[in-house]
């Protein structure tokens, strides 16, 4: 189940601010967090709209967890500049091959929903 800032993403089809445009609060009384203030000049969603957000906006956090992991995880710029200098100007596709199977892993070890 989708978070309701990306429910709200969702049904919206952009990212308002959410300190001026929508203004959630969780009051700590177990039942999450709620629109407190809706200043979007689209109109407050309901519950039944927010819900039928919910599949889209779980599809697209997913999606958001593995781009930052990737993110995180693919070799670095650093890495592909060598690589690709020594494949080009030096003839040797050592570490450019070595960079092309560290790259493919990540992608691999993380596929997108």
């Amino acid at each position: 189940m989708a978070t309701l800032p990306n429910k709200i993403i969702a049904h919206l089809g952009r990212t308002p601010d959410f300190e001026t445009e929508v203004i959630l609060q969780d009051d700590g009384a177990g039942v999450g967090p709620y629109i407190k203030t809706w200043n979007a000049a689209e109109a407050q969603p309901t519950s039944a709209q927010l819900d039928a957000a919910d599949a889209a906006a779980t599809t697209a956090q997913a999606l958001q967890t593995v781009q930052d992991t990737r993110k995180g995880a693919y070799p670095s710029v650093n890495d592909f500049m060598e690589a690709y200098t020594e494949k080009e100007i030096g003839s040797d596709s050592t570490k450019w091959d070595a960079y092309v199977i560290a790259y493919n892993k990540v992608r691999t070890d993380n596929p997108k929903p």
